[in-house]
């Protein structure tokens, strides 16, 4: 994406990608002048970039910006370290590495941690809410199959709403706030993302809170109070 350093300013993009072809655009979303492409399989190789200017005569001076999380023109910090303010995957987890396989024991395994951060994961990612730290809160590596993998975290106090986000083997965000009707804890079912690491964040479904409380890992049929 482009961000022009003037919000008024309207300015392209044009990608010539590895395999030859051309894309474009000029307005990433209807609220904006900047443009942005992206590639959901992006392949190796070279892709070469042209920033234009929607009208003819006029340069414009702003950030090119390369980003793996989904964050639109205007989310980035303007051209600040994009890292800080996003879901750092790549960070050391805070509470460390929990690894399982499938017919662990004892199940279930319970990890007591602080959920909560100042991240807004909603511009992060637009599917989800809530305010996480930057690090993962774990990292968890699972092997086996299993028809019942769940995690779910369960405040210590019940008025405290929390909030679950993961990124799984296949980089794939998925999280959840409710886990159902009567309970402000969140849960998340693993079944069908397969081997491998998930990264886990614990957080608050309001800003400037933090919520102590534990994680739970189980393929039992149970669920978050």
């Amino acid at each position: 994406m482009f961000e022009a350093d003037d919000p008024l300013d309207d300015t392209t993009l044009i990608i010539n990608t590895p395999s030859g072809e051309w894309i474009c655009n000029d307005d990433a979303t209807f609220d904006t002048y900047d443009p942005m492409v992206e590639f959901l399989e992006a392949s190796s190789g070279r892709y070469d970039i042209w920033v234009g200017s929607y009208s003819e005569g006029e340069y414009i001076s702003g950030q090119l910006i390369f980003s793996e999380y989904e964050i639109l023109p205007g989310q980035s910090g303007n051209g600040d370290s994009v890292v800080a303010e996003t879901l750092n995957f790549m960070a050391e987890s805070t509470y460390g590495v929990i690894s399982l396989e499938s017919g662990f024991l004892p199940d279930p395994s319970v990890h007591e941690a602080l959920a909560g951060g100042s991240i807004d994961v909603s511009l992060n990612l637009g599917h989800c809410t809530g305010f996480a730290a930057s690090s993962p809160d774990f990292n968890f590596y699972w092997s086996g199959s299993t028809n019942n993998l769940k995690i779910y975290f369960e405040a210590d106090e019940p008025n405290d709403d929390t909030v679950l986000i993961i990124n799984t083997p296949d980089g794939e965000w998925i999280c959840n706030d409710d886990a159902y009707e009567e309970t402000l804890n969140p849960m998340l079912n693993l079944f069908g993302y397969g081997n491998g690491r998930y990264d886990i964040w614990i957080g608050t479904y309001r800003d400037g809170g933090f919520a102590s409380g534990k994680l739970v890992i189980t393929e039992l049929d149970t669920g978050p109070r």
